[in-house]
This record gives structure tokens, C-alpha cells and sequence, in this order.
């Protein structure tokens, strides 16, 4: 339904405008394959993404256009399947050769509780769980409650109560600046000659988990593990992570 190329009405707002005479405009589907075209943009709207990451099939895009003021509002989705469910992730830039598909967890009880067990079925035998300040809490929450019952959680902040923190240093790709993560004496105490698994919500560069790794290896713990929900790009290569699904990055080109 797009207009002829070449012709007066081949321009972006006749392209919306046609979108938005059809039905189904909002749920423009384009199946997502490594290394091809993904959602039908070879119509021409202005971002050209490409899929990085070799499990890319089984996702695909939504394109979803609204009008602000006069303007022309476009919103890109990814739509998966996360521990079964089926999820839309917005698409947000990282720069402007990057584009990473948001996974949120707060909020999300069915993936939270369907994705620990799924994570437990799968991760080694354990004493206590770790995680880091914010969006793997939740996920690490529920795994110590359908399991083992213990859990810390490594701050991004010192707070009056922590005493004794052990530090480190940490640079993760959702993350602008360098951050530092703690664990209190308390916290230490806990993780020290344990077995622990450390786990987050989606592992990409590694940043955090090396971080976290770090952290537990000063505090004495014996790691027997890492988790996560979602492994993003290159992150799906690594043999030494569980995860359940994977999800690609959005490489504009």
C-alpha cells in the first residue's frame, strides 16, 4: 500500500498518512532475521536497523506512529517471547549507531515468578543469591524465595547503615557514567564461604557481572554460577551464563 517510488505522494508523512489508513497500521510486523532488514523498512522511514546477535529469529518489530503537535511520532517495539510470555520492548538509542530493546522487570510478576523457576530448573545447587542495585532485584528476589531463601543486593550508593563496604568499580551499557557497587560487613558475612549465583536481568558487555564477580570474590563467597533472564548481542556467545532467551541489539546503519 506504499506509494510508487518516484512519484509526488513517495514522501515520509504520505508514507504515515497511508499507514494510518489501514487497519492493521499499527501492528506493521517485519520478521527479524541476523544480519537482514528488519521490520519492512525498506519502505524508507528514516532509521535503518539492523539485528546483531546470531539468536535473533523468533522476535519481530512493531512500528507504532502517533501525531504531537503536527509532528510525525514514530515508536519502534520488539515483540518476544521472555520466559514464555509474550512481551513488547520499546526500543531505545544508546547512540546514534545503537539501539537496545528495554526489558523491565518491575512490575512484571508473570515473567518475574515464570522466569525464577525457569532460572532454578537450570542454575547449579547454591547458598545465596546476588545481585545488583536496581532492575535485578526482582528477578533475584523471587529465586530466593522459591529457593534457597537468602539474597544481597550490591548498592550503587553508600548508605548510613553499611558498615565496613567493600567497593567496587562499575561501567555497564545502560549506564552513562562509571558507577561504584557495594556490599556492607553485614552482607559479607553472609556471602563468605558460601556457594553463590549472581544474577541480573540481561547480560550484555559483561560490565556489571564482572563487577558483581569481583565484589563476591573479595567478600569471599565461592561463585558456582551466573544468571540471567535475557543474554543481549554478543552476551548469547558465552558458555559460562544461563539464561533463558535472547535478545539482539539495533544496530542503525
Amino acid at each position: 500500500f506504499w506509494p510508487e517510488p518516484g512519484s509526488d505522494e513517495n514522501s515520509f508523512s504520505a508514507r504515515i498518512e497511508a499507514l494510518r489508513n489501514r487497519k492493521k497500521a499499527c501492528d506493521l510486523i517485519g520478521h527479524c532475521e541476523c544480519g537482514l532488514l528488519a521490520g519492512g523498512l525498506a519502505c524508507g522511514l528514516p532509521s535503518l536497523l539492523f539485528l546483531k546477535g546470531q539468536q535473533a529469529r523468533g522476535g519481530a518489530m512493531r512500528f507504532w506512529f502517533r501525531e504531537r503537535k503536527g509532528e510525525n511520532i514514530m515508536k519502534q517495539y520488539y515483540k518476544m517471547k521472555v520466559a514464555g510470555c509474550d512481551r513488547e520492548l520499546p526500543l531505545c538509542p544508546v547512540n546514534e549507531h545503537l539501539d537496545i530493546a528495554a526489558f523491565i522487570m518491575f512490575g512484571d510478576i508473570e515473567v518475574t515468578e515464570k522466569a525464577a523457576k525457569l532460572l532454578l530448573e537450570k542454575c547449579p545447587e547454591h547458598d545465596v543469591l546476588v545481585t545488583a542495585e536496581a532492575k535485578g532485584i526482582p528477578l533475584c528476589y523471587e529465586m530466593a524465595r522459591q529457593g534457597c531463601r537468602n539474597y544481597c543486593v550490591a548498592r550503587k550508593g553508600l548508605k548510613v547503615y553499611m558498615t565496613n563496604p567493600l567497593e567496587v568499580t562499575v561501567k555497564s551499557i545502560t549506564t552513562e557514567n562509571v558507577q561504584k557497587l557495594y556490599l556492607s560487613d553485614e552482607e559479607v558475612k553472609k556471602i563468605q564461604g558460601k556457594r553463590v549465583l549472581i544474577v541480573d536481568d540481561v547480560i550484555s558487555t559483561g560490565e556489571s557481572l564482572n563487577a558483581l564477580m569481583q565484589l563476591v570474590e573479595k567478600a569471599g563467597g565461592n561463585i558456582v554460577g551466573m544468571a540471567a533472564v535475557l543474554a543481549e548481542g554478543d552476551a548469547q556467545e558465552r558458555d559460562d551464563i544461563v539464561y533463558l532467551d535472547a535478545l539482539p541489539l539495533f544496530v542503525k546503519k
